[in-house]
């Protein structure tokens, strides 16, 4: 059906959609601010090359989380949105789905683990090890504890995954503190990670059965059903899979053609990059399996196209803080040694701005069945990376792998939006002005910001600067009437839940 954009700035997020979508924003911030803290703790306790031996450890886990997945928790979540108003059929879903989850799981991680030395003589690090050793434990239940959240999202359950997340944080914050303290180095914070991502697999697995029955775990083996999810699974694994490799590659590269060092200074501000996420996964969570089409019922792309125009708007506002103000966020988060990672924010500016769509544009896809699709400009995305990244890295170091991550995750983005346009039919056009209004605002903010400074800034400046360029990107926004007052009060209303149900 045909979607337009007129008189978005009337329109609202179906009440129960926006709950979600608050609900998904609380658990992104939970999650990113428990990762932000942690990570502030660990670059001073562990320097610029401890700090790398974790980070490359954690990413080649990362690497290998996608193939223990298999496509398998995005496949079955697609079948459970199709049935929200099934809770039997969507347990044997998952109860199948689940049996697969933990043969993939087991096979990678038990081959990370017997590998870890090898991996660490290849790299010409014999303290990676340890490290890899433990995050080979922590991926296989990180992949059983991402499975249940991504099954209650698919449900419209987001609520139960903030006690999930919360309990899973402090016990990952909890253990890695203790061990790092006591002198384990990078290993202890790698063991730190699996004890925290253990507990919280144990209580998912819980919740999960309480919730949907014990048909989770005692329903026999539907073979058609099976087949089923393998299929499309199969489909998303690619794409996943070569996703992953494009998220982690760089760092890889910067470790063989570098060292350590500069994945230290690499990866404390990719650490960051979670927090300007925080929008597109919200939305993602709330939004995207509001796409799934079912017998009756057409894709929300009301939904969309709102949540398409909000992200415009909370997607320019980190603009002038990763351009102008790169400096005074590495100084103040990261402390000295981390100098080199001021250019390399600054080269994430363009994946900053576009994060979010990335996320909510790819989610979107696969809630609308299209994952294979996704595979050639996955594909596509890789590749260009992988050739910027070895034309850029030897002359700028880890300014040149952001550059090229950047540069390739414009296309990603841009590929995806088109792959909407086309399933959904809407007219993209219609959010040029918001993205205009968006873009000025955040020109008056950068102002703003250079005005107070671009060096490093005592705590107290750092904040109240932050205040008078946020007042300065509301009040040009206003001025240009993207956000009528009008609008922020039925907004506040609907996410409240005393609107009426959409």
């Amino acid at each position: 059906m045909a979607a337009r954009l007129h008189g978005t700035n009337d329109q609202l997020l179906p009440t129960s959609v926006a709950r979600n979508t608050v609900l998904a924003l609380t658990v992104q911030l939970l999650t990113s601010a428990f990762t932000a803290a942690l990570t502030l703790v660990l670059v001073r306790a562990l320097d610029a090359e401890g700090f790398g031996i974790l980070a490359l450890a954690v990413s080649i886990g990362l690497l290998l989380l996608v193939p223990i997945d298999f496509g398998i928790s995005h496949a079955a979540a697609r079948f459970v949105a199709e049935h929200r108003g099934d809770r039997a059929i969507g347990a044997e879903i998952v109860a199948d789905a689940l049996r697969l989850k933990f043969v993939t799981s087991a096979v990678v991680a038990l081959a990370l683990f017997s590998l870890s030395r090898t991996i660490a003589a290849a790299y010409g690090e014999p303290d990676l090890v340890w490290p890899l050793r433990a995050v080979a434990i922590s991926v296989f239940f990180q992949s059983v504890f991402l499975f249940v959240t991504t099954i209650f999202v698919a449900s419209a359950n987001i609520a139960r995954n903030l006690r999930l997340t919360f309990w899973e944080s402090v016990s990952e914050t909890g253990t890695t503190l203790a061990l790092v303290m006591l002198g384990g180095g990078a290993a202890g914070a790698a063991f730190g990670r699996a004890a925290g991502y253990a507990a919280g697999a144990m209580l998912a697995i819980v919740v999960l059965v309480r919730f949907f029955g014990r048909r989770v775990v005692t329903a026999s083996v539907d073979r058609a059903r099976l087949w089923r999810i393998g299929r499309y699974s199969g489909a998303l694994a690619l794409v996943n899979s070569t996703f992953a490799v494009f998220a982690q590659i760089n760092v890889l590269l910067l470790g063989a053609i570098v060292g350590s060092s500069a994945v230290g200074v690499f990866a404390a501000p990719q650490r960051l990059l979670p927090l300007v996420q925080l929008a597109g996964e919200s939305l993602a969570n709330g939004v995207a399996p509001q796409l799934a089409r079912t017998p009756g019922r057409e894709p929300n792309v009301t939904a969309f196209i709102i949540g398409l125009r909000l992200l415009l708007i909370v997607q320019a506002f980190l603009l002038p803080l990763t351009l102008v103000w790169a400096e005074p966020i590495i100084g103040l988060l990261f402390g000295a040694g981390f100098e080199g990672s001021v250019n390399v924010l600054r080269a994430y500016a363009p994946y900053v701005f576009l994060s979010g769509f990335g996320v909510l544009l790819s989610v979107s896809t696969n809630y609308l069945g299209a994952a294979r699709v996704r595979i050639p400009v996955t594909l596509t995305t890789l590749g260009l990376n992988l050739v910027l990244a070895l034309v850029l890295i030897p002359r700028y170091s880890a300014t040149g792998a952001a550059a090229s991550t950047s540069a390739s995750y414009a296309v990603y983005v841009l590929a995806h939006l088109l792959i909407c346009r086309r399933l959904l039919k809407v007219e993209l056009r219609l959010l040029v002005p918001t993205l205009l209004r968006a873009l000025t605002a955040a020109t008056a903010m950068g102002i703003v910001l250079a005005a107070v400074g671009t060096g490093e800034q005592p705590i107290v400046r750092f904040i109240a600067g932050g205040l008078a360029g946020a007042v300065a990107f509301g009040i040009v926004l206003l001025a240009l009437g993207e956000t009528p007052p009008r609008r922020l009060r039925a907004t506040l209303v609907a996410v409240a839940g005393r609107g009426r149900r959409g």
